[in-house]
């Protein structure tokens, strides 16, 4: 499961496997910038990245 909170909380990021995303170079307290579709899924909302640019590791 990967997450993001800009302060306001955290915010669940769906990674489909069809976008190419690879996610495992990402470590617990990196700084990240993510651009998707905002989505909700049951109770909770999520960010749906499309394409491996949309994730990118952001030097602090």
């Amino acid at each position: 499961m990967l997450s993001v909170d800009d302060g306001s909380g955290a915010v669940l990021i769906f990674v489909n496997v069809q976008t190419g995303i690879d996610v495992s170079r990402l470590a617990l307290g990196d700084a990240v910038r993510v651009t998707g579709f905002s989505s909700r899924f049951d109770d909770h909302y999520e960010i749906d990245p499309r394409w491996p640019h949309d994730i990118e590791a952001v030097r602090r």
